[in-house]
């Protein structure tokens, strides 16, 4: 039987337990302090010493390797040496161990369920230090006795593996790599096209190399290319059976972050084919970046799995998100292309109309946190839906991907049936515990709407364009015309002034239980209408409302934004 090590399941703190199979890819997200970088120190800790946990309450393994297996498998992949007079010792990149310490590891797994030194050998770690350090040169070795036991050492014994770490960086930066393959105590990479060779030329004769040293070291790139293609060797060349990745766009701007998140998650691209290996192992990626995860939705890959970690005081809480399901979420190109994936690195997705109503209640928001001493700070995305009818759409995904949501609406929202009752729905509520409330409210309203007359919309029409009128209709013709055919509404007035538009005596009560109640689900009514209705004092519309609002009032002091800073501060406080 091959020698293989997986970890087959990982139980949380708050009792969520998420089952993997022995070629998973795993991406923790999730907001700031919710435990992903632990969770993945502790999938080490617990095949290593079995020490107690704070986000992994159990790790379930896998290894079912008999002792001559396990020896014959080191004795095959790690490199080994005997001192004179000592006993034979292991080592590899990250790892050392004699054979005794070894051997009485496998006694520990045996009796005490855990691996002790031999962890080091079969699970990787990579910092984002230590993939900087990756790298720097190394020392050469022999290639014909011994197992590389450093990534960059792998370059130069396998030159499958150059030419493919070659092509990446040729895609993601622009120029490939080339690795000194000449007698020398260091293994040196170089970046930029390799030179030309005679004939007579090989990779190790003196005047090809001459040509090769005028190119730049990869130990001199910025820590971006080194970081990058570290985490590249990472994941590629460790040999582990599972390799564990902490923030892997560390250094790196935001197009090589998702570059790098389609390309760890791609099997074809970077697993051990390079080298005829047929080994499964699994990969554990903690992250903090939007852009990585959009990387990782890019590579429809079947066996990646985006666990999503939160925190509830000393408890830590897991749901998985497989890439099928969210990429069904988000085909719908509003969803693609806005930033609704950052809300699974926030506390709550708050989900607005339009664009200039995330501003202006972001900005509210962020006066209100930073005028308050509170210890614990919420962690808000403010995203937008393009009207109210896109909105439980958005909302439906976000639950789906774990993200607590709420949504804000003016207070029209209550003039359509249809949009309000998906809302509701979408927060996971029945629209039964709403809908009475709503007929009274809605019915009051109705019944003093009324359409125009044709008869009135002819006279202001021969008023505006009188017999014999020619040429082009004016704006204000226009203007004019469209407002002497538009349906008389009394939603009209509840959207400019509010509840203070909305009949006292039943309707108002009705109104205003509605309001409350839906607050209790996570739909926040703007009580004075609509946006703008916050500041009356303020004529513009939308953006210019919005910018001069912003530019002209102290957010946190001023008397006219009082309603709206209670209105915030409710958004930002429900639990």
């Amino acid at each position: 039987m091959p020698v293989c090590l997986s970890i087959s399941s990982l139980t949380f703190s708050g009792g969520d337990t998420i089952d993997l199979k022995p070629n998973s890819v795993v991406v923790f997200v999730g907001p700031n302090n919710a435990g992903k970088t632990t969770a993945l120190n502790e999938v080490f800790t617990a095949l290593s010493d079995g020490r107690p946990r704070h986000v992994l309450k159990r790790v379930d393994w896998e290894f079912p390797a008999t002792k001559p297996e396990l020896w014959s498998w080191m004795k095959e992949n790690v490199f080994h040496f005997a001192e004179w007079g000592k006993e034979t010792k292991y080592q590899r990149f990250g790892a050392s161990a004699s054979e005794s310490q070894l051997t009485s590891a496998w006694q520990g797994h045996r009796d005490r369920r855990n691996l002790g030194a031999l962890a080091a050998f079969l699970c990787s770690q990579s910092g984002a230090l230590q993939r900087l350090q990756t790298a720097n040169e190394t020392s050469a070795y022999d290639v014909l006795r011994q197992p590389p036991s450093q990534p960059l050492q792998y370059l130069l014994q396998f030159e499958e593996l150059e030419n493919r770490v070659s092509e990446i960086t040729q895609e993601a930066f622009g120029f490939p790599i080339v690795v000194d393959r000449g007698p020398t105590n260091r293994v040196h990479v170089y970046c930029g096209v390799a030179p030309t060779r005679t004939k007579r030329e090989d990779r190790s004769s003196a005047s090809y190399r001459s040509r090769l040293f005028k190119l730049p070291l990869l130990s001199e790139q910025g820590d971006g290319v080194k970081s990058f293609i570290g985490c590249v060797l990472a994941a590629t060349t460790s040999g582990a059976f599972i390799r564990l990745i902490d923030e892997p766009e560390v250094f790196l701007h935001p197009p090589h972050a998702r570059y790098l998140g389609k390309l760890l998650c791609q099997n074809t691209q970077l697993k051990e084919a390079w080298r005829g290996s047929k080994q499964p192992f699994q990969l554990f990626i903690a992250t903090h970046s939007s852009d990585f995860l959009r990387g990782v939705l890019d590579s429809s890959a079947q066996n990646v799995v985006i666990v999503r970690i939160t925190r509830d005081g000393a408890v830590n809480r897991a749901k998985a998100l497989r890439l099928g399901k969210m990429n069904a979420h988000l085909s719908n190109p509003l969803l693609r292309h806005s930033n609704v994936l950052d809300a699974l690195f926030h506390d709550v997705a708050i989900v607005c109309e339009a664009d200039t109503d995330c501003r202006f209640y972001g900005a509210v928001a962020e006066s209100l946190l930073e005028g308050t001493s509170d210890t614990k700070r919420t962690h808000a995305l403010f995203t937008w839906g393009g009207g109210k009818d896109r909105i439980p759409k958005i909302v439906s995904s976000l639950r789906e991907f774990g993200v607590p949501a709420r949504a804000v609406v003016d207070i029209d929202v209550f003039a359509n049936q249809r949009n309000l009752r998906d809302l509701i729905e979408s927060m996971g509520a029945l629209w039964s515990e709403f809908e009475r409330d709503w007929k009274i409210l809605g019915d009051s309203l109705t019944k003093g709407s009324a359409a125009p007359k044709i008869k009135e919309v002819r006279s202001v029409i021969d008023r505006v364009l009188p017999v014999g009128s020619a040429g082009q209709i004016s704006r204000d013709q226009s203007e004019r015309i469209r407002e002497a055919t538009k349906f008389k509404s009394k939603w009209d007035d509840v959207k400019t002034a509010g509840l203070a538009a909305i009949p006292s005596g039943q309707p108002q009560e009705a109104a205003v239980r509605l309001i409350t109640k839906l607050r209790t689900v996570g739909i926040h009514v703007v009580p004075v209408g609509q946006l703008e209705s916050w500041d009356r004092t303020v004529s513009n519309h939308g953006v210019k409302w919005v910018s001069e609002v912003l530019s002209i009032r102290d957010i946190l002091k001023a008397p006219e934004l009082k309603e709206a800073r209670e209105f915030v501060a409710n958004l930002m406080s429900q639990r």
